[in-house]
């Protein structure tokens, strides 16, 4: 694995990692953050992955910038297996995909020339790869889409997208964590809260983390919106 370096700011570095973004991408910076968080912990701020790159915020009151680069030249030298016991999480979230919670669902399948249950039955199959947070607290930019229903961007945002709509465009799909603005193409709806800002993690997904999708049907949907607690994450079903 090749990465290198540069200053961000008088307390941060960016880390970048060469290679185009899949899932292989994301399971080295799984590995090199686990590394560093490991190595630089007692100096460590934060460290947050995005695509193909790592944010590194560090005490500058503990460690020079000097310093810093010292030690991350260091970690450079060190061989880093993508066999080794890296542990990945693996979230199953449950999902209402309907005309009624997902308008573009249609228009999805027409585009791709398949039906609305080949539609589903596609991107609730693929495990997805978690490769950044951004845009709203608890958005998660999943990835990679199947490119049988990658569909673009709506031309024109719509100015109100509902909490919990799962959504795809191009080759990323996502669910919105609140009601906000979006030009994501909505396939259904997820009942479980993304974001909590009086819980630890605040986000359910991370940056590495594996989510795959469940199809439920509207009785589950309304059940679990009246308590989303019953849903286990890990195993992917009511309990």
């Amino acid at each position: 694995m090749r990465w290198r370096f540069e200053t961000a700011s008088e307390c941060a570095f960016i880390l970048y990692i060469d290679g185009a973004i899949d899932t292989q991408l994301n399971q080295q910076l799984s590995t090199l953050s686990k590394l560093i968080n490991e190595r630089l912990a007692p100096v460590l701020i934060d460290a947050v992955p995005s695509y193909s790159s790592i944010l590194l915020c560090y005490d500058i009151t503990k460690i020079s910038a000097t310093d810093m680069q010292r030690a991350l030249k260091s970690l450079q030298d060190e061989p880093l297996s993508l066999t080794s016991e890296t542990q990945t999480k693996r979230l199953y979230f449950p999902v209402y995909y309907s005309i009624e919670t997902g308008e573009d669902l249609e228009r999805v399948a027409q585009k791709a020339s398949i039906s609305i249950e080949e539609v589903i039955e596609i991107h609730s199959s693929t495990i997805y790869s978690a490769f950044a947070l951004g845009f709203a607290p608890g958005f998660a930019y999943l990835g990679q889409v199947d490119s049988r229903i990658a569909t673009p961007r709506l031309a024109t945002p719509r100015t109100r997208v509902p909490k919990g709509s799962v959504a795809i465009a191009d080759r990323q799909t996502a669910v919105y964590p609140a009601e906000s603005p979006g030009g994501w193409n909505l396939i259904g709806q997820c009942p479980i809260e993304l974001f909590d800002q009086n819980r630890a993690p605040y986000s359910l997904i991370q940056p590495t983390d594996q989510v795959q999708f469940i199809a439920i049907d509207q009785n589950t949907f309304k059940a679990l919106k009246a308590a989303p607690n019953s849903w286990n994450l890990l195993e992917g079903c009511c309990v």
